[in-house]
């Protein structure tokens, strides 16, 4: 979006008192940054546009000049989505796999998902992430910041083989969104 497009947006929602939750995927889903070369320094998998590295310090970085973009425009949001989600190649490149064969997948998703949540809790945002990595981790719930808000996705329960974890949900401390 342009600054403009961004603006007439702010406008509209505030008249309607409607709260703006920007929505910035931080680790999977990059395809619409990753597909450029200047870019492709912080794919997890050079050829793959899917995932950011989380073991690449300068993917915090580019990230929170994201986050600083949208609060141009948006200097008083209170919540931030960072996505999360569907990260498939996690522990793939050469310096992600020695940490996860080291402690574990779980620990390359904690530690990225951690270092973005600071980037918006240093700025006073709660940052919102999906709950399906914690799914396939559940012994990371623990390891993230009480502030970080959970959001549960589940599209078709009748029809999807995906597995209903209520035990899951139950034993999250932090806030949890149903979507």
């Amino acid at each position: 979006f342009t600054h403009e497009q961004l603006n007439v947006l702010k406008d509209k929602a505030s008249h309607y008192d409607i709260q703006i939750i920007p929505f910035v995927q931080c680790l999977g889903h990059a395809y619409n940054v990753l597909q450029f070369d200047q870019y492709s320094h912080l794919r997890e998998v050079p050829d793959k546009i899917q995932q950011y590295c989380p073991a690449n310090p300068d993917v915090v970085a580019f990230y929170e000049e994201l986050v600083d973009e949208y609060l141009e425009v948006f200097p008083d949001i209170k919540y931030f989505h960072i996505g999360g989600d569907e990260s498939r190649v996690l522990g793939e490149c050469p310096r992600c796999k020695d940490k996860a064969e080291r402690f574990g997948v779980s620990k390359l998703y904690v530690d990225h998902i951690n270092a973005i949540a600071q980037v918006l809790l240093k700025k006073n945002i709660e940052p919102i992430v999906w709950t399906d990595m914690i799914e396939h981790y559940p012994a990371a719930i623990d390891e993230l910041p009480e502030k970080l808000i959970f959001m549960y996705w589940y599209y078709h329960p009748e029809k999807w083989r995906r597995v209903f974890k209520p035990e899951l949900l139950k034993s999250i401390k932090n806030k949890i969104i149903g979507a």
